[in-house]
């Protein structure tokens, strides 16, 4: 990138990886920069309106999300969607709570905050957000307070990983079922961690049908094997420690 930065916000439009808001060193920021993979090159494109740091993003219908943050002064609550084709963002319902460094992932229609910061706690709320009603609701709420975590998709649930609790960097996994609106314990991961990112990799699948290679390889995912080629989600998301 042209800009060093972390606390940046990573997500996939259109085959084009953006890098969304963070922290230079020296300042919040509130640049967006956007790879392009066949070229090798960044381009910069619009900026959001307000700088954030641990601001969350998510990708719903090809169109990129930037949720909450900390603006250098307070969390904020304010949602931004960026549209690709028209090189503009626009302001959509804010949240009910401000927070930064929260878990945020898309599932169908779906955007999920769990956990953040809200500068004086760590947060258990997960919020939900309607793209098609443009509105938020309240879910069930994850059992470990915790900031700092990342959040994935995999199968039609949410894993919601790691992060810190105010005294402890956390090993924990928790998945959530939006059919029952539940969150049940998952495998922990192997060491404590926060501040990371999390991926899911999927092996695409030939238009005959066969995978590439055929042979299955192995994938770890949370001290588990799955055949390579199950098809799944993919999503990056980079937080702040509190």
């Amino acid at each position: 990138m042209s800009t060093a930065r972390l606390g940046v916000g990573v997500a996939v439009v259109n085959r084009l990886l953006y890098a969304v808001g963070g922290f230079d060193g020296a300042r919040r920021v509130r640049s967006v920069q956007c790879y392009h993979p066949e070229n090798n090159c960044w381009t910069e494109v619009a900026p959001m309106a307000a700088a954030r740091l641990g601001v969350g993003v998510a990708v719903v219908n090809r169109l990129l999300y930037a949720v909450g943050g900390f603006d250098g002064a307070r969390r904020v609550r304010s949602v931004q969607c960026y549209h690709p084709e028209n090189n503009c963002w626009t302001e959509v319902a804010p949240m009910a709570v401000a927070r930064s460094g929260a878990g945020v992932a898309a599932l169908n229609q779906y955007i999920y905050v769990v956990g953040g910061y809200d500068g004086s706690q760590q947060l258990a709320v997960v919020e939900r957000y309607d793209t098609e009603r443009d509105a938020w609701d309240s879910v069930a709420p994850v059992t470990v307070a915790r900031s700092a975590l990342s959040l994935t998709v995999l199968d039609n649930k949410l894993y919601a990983m790691g992060g810190y609790d105010g005294a402890s960097f956390l090993d924990i996994v928790e998945v959530y079922d939006p059919a029952t609106n539940t969150w049940t314990n998952g495998t922990p991961l192997l060491s404590a961690r926060s501040g990371h990112a999390s991926a899911v990799c999927c092996q695409h699948v030939a238009p005959d049908g066969d995978a590439v290679p055929a042979a299955l390889r192995k994938v770890a995912r949370l001290g588990q094997e799955v055949p390579s080629d199950t098809v799944l989600g993919a999503v990056a998301h980079a937080r702040d420690r509190i």
